[in-house]
């Protein structure tokens, strides 16, 4: 189905809708895939990480779905190498909205399902929740046909001058979203180096702390998946030298109120260390000086009676006990 060349077509500025005739007879559901980052639609070569829903769309077109029931498009770039600084812009979500639009006028079902994975969990979210994306006004760049498409204004350069509206919630219109390894509330990841469990009584962890990083509601859809994949390169990686050794693992931690990311190092009393760790850890998230790392350890987090847990060290400041500030 050329559902795209459908969508400019149709598009209907003034109400915000594609027009159809809905004559399309289907006996399931419609499903939209919405993939992560750096993926695709569909897969591309043998990579493993350029497979998109090919192997999903196979099952479901096994299980009595058909071709006319199932849409995908993707919604950016695949090269992996620029997977750490890859954000959700207005563009994205833009396109991915009209896209959701687009399918269930299309099709003239009522609800729609949606698979998400990864980032696509977050995209499929601010879409189906609309109004105003929160990085309006950035300047992002929007393709020449989704302007004419969509009436957007732009510079010269193409990029916006207007606010990224997305309409009104379509949260009526879905009927299911299942989200896979995104960001979902109630749900913790975990990435621990081999025979260290995820827990502060192991005894890889019992001596050690955690930095632990904050997320705001209102930075989680542009600042939660980079800081959990900049986390998990932490420990894979060899962002810290000579300091590895001192790592355990990464954990977010995702909730309706606010999200925690955090870093967990081997040994809380070995502040030299840790130090070098939080200061490297904040350089790598790119977070600016006016905001604090906290660093807390697991013993003391482990028996606290209140909501809050004493500080041991700040990044901000790095102060420590018995050390002036650096």
């Amino acid at each position: 189905m050329d559902t795209i060349g459908f969508i400019w077509k149709n598009w209907s500025p003034t109400r915000r809708i594609v027009t159809g005739d809905g004559n399309l007879k289907l006996k399931n559901r419609p499903v939209i895939f919405i993939h992560g980052n750096s993926d695709g639609a569909l897969a591309q070569g043998d990579e493993e990480w350029a497979q998109g829903w090919s192997a999903n769309i196979e099952y479901f077109l096994n299980n009595g779905y058909s071709s006319a029931e199932m849409y995908a498009i993707t919604y950016g770039n695949r090269n992996l190498t620029y997977a750490m600084n890859r954000s959700i812009d207005c563009a994205t979500v833009i396109k991915m909205r009209l896209f959701l639009e687009a399918v269930l006028q299309y099709t003239g079902f009522q609800y729609v399902d949606i698979v998400a994975h990864s980032m696509g969990v977050t995209i499929a979210r601010i879409i189906i929740q609309g109004k105003t994306f929160s990085e309006a006004g950035k300047g992002c760049h929007v393709s020449s046909v989704v302007t004419e498409a969509l009436h957007i204004q732009t510079n010269a350069s193409n990029r916006m001058t207007t606010k990224c509206d997305l309409g009104k919630q379509l949260m009526n219109r879905v009927n299911n979203l299942i989200g896979i390894a995104g960001a979902n509330f109630g749900i913790d990841y975990y990435l621990f180096k081999e025979g260290i469990k995820p827990m502060w009584e192991d005894k890889g962890n019992l001596k050690g702390g955690r930095w632990l990083v904050q997320v705001d509601r209102q930075k989680r859809q542009t600042k939660l998946d980079i800081y959990w994949q900049e986390m998990m390169m932490c420990v894979i990686g060899e962002q810290f030298e000579n300091l590895g050794d001192h790592i355990c693992g990464a954990v977010v931690n995702i909730r309706q109120k606010g999200d925690k990311v955090s870093l967990w190092t081997r040994d809380a009393n070995d502040d030299s260390a840790n130090l070098q760790i939080g200061h490297i850890l904040k350089a790598k998230l790119s977070i600016p000086d006016t905001e604090v790392l906290r660093y807390e350890v697991h013993e003391e987090y482990s028996i606290r009676t209140g909501s809050a847990v004493k500080s041991k060290q700040n990044s901000n400041f790095f102060h420590c006990p018995g050390q002036g500030r650096s």
